[in-house]
Parts: C-alpha cells; structure tokens; sequence
C-alpha cells in the first residue's frame, strides 16, 4: 500500500494563473527592446563575466562519473576551446554545496 499523496496546486489551476498574474502585475516591466538590442546586451554582458578556472558537471550516476574521469585519464584531458580540461572526482555530492561560495580563491584574491 503506497501512502497518499500530498494535494499540489497545478500550473493550470486558476489559483496558481491568478498569482502569476499578480506576480506579473507588481515584479514585470514591459521590454521595449528590439529583439536584436536584447541579444547584443547580452552578449556584452556574457563577455564582460569573470570565471573561475573550475566548473562541476554532475552526473546522472556515479558509474557515469567514473567513466568519465578514467577517460579523461586515459587521454591526458579534454581539449576544449585550445585548453586541456582535466576531470577529478569531488569529495561531495552536488546538494552539499553551498554553490554561492564555490572556488577556491581566498578572500583576499576575490
């Protein structure tokens, strides 16, 4: 016997329409920028971003992972963009980090 499920609210309720439309009315502003000035604002924005020399790729199982890392291995890395990406297996599973600090810098060089 499988317990009973909790009752949600659906997209499709007209609970939830009614909030979308209040949230729309308070938070929304009207964008009157052409579709060509929204994409080349972003892309100045995209292009003017820091990043950090890492990046975490998460995996559906940790058999995926392994994989992953041992061919990387295997080749020496990943050659991506004119760099070599290296892979190594995290110490921690993707909802126990606190992804707001990731990195690794100190303070001082951030």
């Amino acid at each position: 016997d499988k317990p009973p499920e909790a009752t949600t609210e659906t997209e499709d309720s007209p609970f939830r329409k009614r909030l979308v439309q209040l949230e729309l009315s308070i938070f929304h502003e009207e964008d009157t920028r052409s579709d060509q000035d929204a994409e080349g604002e972003i892309m100045r924005t995209l292009k003017e971003m820091t990043s950090s020399e890492q990046a975490v790729a998460v995996f559906e199982t940790e058999a995926a992972r392994d994989e992953a890392v041992a061919r990387a291995e295997e080749k020496g890395g990943i050659s991506f963009q004119g760099a070599m990406l290296t892979l190594e297996k995290a110490h921690c599973e993707p909802d126990t980090v606190f992804w707001h600090n990731f990195g690794d810098t100190s303070l001082f060089m951030q």
